[in-house]
């Protein structure tokens, strides 16, 4: 943010408030998104610059403000690029994640709070 405007700077545009608070992630399963992107990165599924092209294009994507990526957006961009590369990839189908979600919303939606959230089959399977 320019101190003489009061208005951001380009760096840190579509940051939101994690830039001035120095955080760069701010919940777990961000982390984690990220650390499932680098992980895919070193077993050979996709480049480095695969991976920032489809960021880019995830944060490029039209959204339902002014045309752009929201600023409180970054998390889901992160996570719709990660999404979108990994079926481009075909390391999983579209309808094979579109279930897992389901599964996914289905189990938060049925966790007493305060309790961790645990798909049924990863139960079963130990």
């Amino acid at each position: 943010m320019s101190r003489r405007s009061g208005k951001r700077s380009g760096s840190d545009q579509g940051l939101g408030d994690r830039a001035r608070d120095g955080r760069a992630l701010s919940e777990p399963w961000e982390a984690e998104a990220l650390a499932l992107s680098i992980a895919l990165q070193e077993a050979g599924h996709f480049t480095a610059q695969e991976w920032s092209a489809a960021l880019g294009a995830e944060i490029r994507r039209p959204g339902p403000g002014d045309g752009a990526a929201e600023a409180n957006g970054s998390s889901q961009n992160l996570l719709n690029a990660l999404e979108r590369l990994v079926c481009d990839k075909n390391l999983v189908d579209r309808e094979g994640l579109r279930a897992r979600r389901r599964e996914w919303e289905d189990a938060y939606r049925n966790t007493p709070h305060g309790q961790p959230v645990k798909l049924a089959d990863a139960d079963e399977q130990g």
